[in-house]
């Protein structure tokens, strides 16, 4: 299954909801999401991540080149309700500096 990415907009944040695979085709695809996002102005980027049925390095990859995207340009970048696969992912590839949370309203209180 290919990604599938829906970016709605939130109160000075935008929410990229990813579904699929999040993978070496598709990484890229959410890079370039979250920096058009980032470039939009908005003040924090969530990845919504419950729909994403794989996830390999390369999709991890892309993760922290957004959070740490963010970081330089002085946002917040967050992981929202990721799916059992993507924290097996992260917890295995010893993943620490990315934000992660249940739920968006606890993502943009912690910001």
């Amino acid at each position: 299954m290919q990604l599938r990415l829906v970016v709605e907009e939130g109160d000075g944040h935008a929410l990229v909801t990813a579904t699929g695979e999040l993978d070496t085709s598709t990484a890229g695809l959410l890079r370039s999401a979250v920096r058009d996002a980032l470039g939009s102005g908005y003040d924090a980027v969530l990845v919504h991540l419950a729909g994403v049925s794989f996830v390999d390095s390369s999709g991890i990859t892309a993760l922290l080149a957004g959070h740490r995207l963010a970081r330089r340009s002085g946002r917040y970048f967050s992981v929202v309700a990721p799916s059992e696969q993507a924290r097996r992912v992260m917890t295995m590839l010893g993943v620490k500096e990315l934000p992660v949370h249940d739920t968006t309203v606890q993502a943009m209180r912690d910001r």
